[in-house]
């Protein structure tokens, strides 16, 4: 999640699209699939079993939540952005 879309050289459509397709966008259902999709699309995740999209305006911070199942277990995290 940390990677940013275009930042590694090698690969410049490697990384979470922020700019392109979640910072700044008001519809929190749009960057909510963007993120799943990311999550999903990361090596050895089999199933996301949470996942939860908060947006504090105020604050302008964005807290993502979510629980995935992989080929080794288990494991949850929180991100704010």
């Amino acid at each position: 999640m940390s990677l940013w879309q275009g930042q590694w050289f090698l690969d410049s459509e490697e990384g979470t699209p922020w700019l392109q397709s979640v910072l700044g966008k008001p519809y929190l259902d749009a960057y909510g699939m963007t993120i799943k999709e990311r999550i999903l699309g990361t090596q050895g995740v089999t199933t996301l079993t949470d996942f939860n999209v908060s947006q504090d305006s105020t604050a302008r911070k964005l807290t993502i939540t979510a629980k995935v199942q992989t080929q080794y277990g288990e494991t949850s995290f929180i991100h704010e952005a």
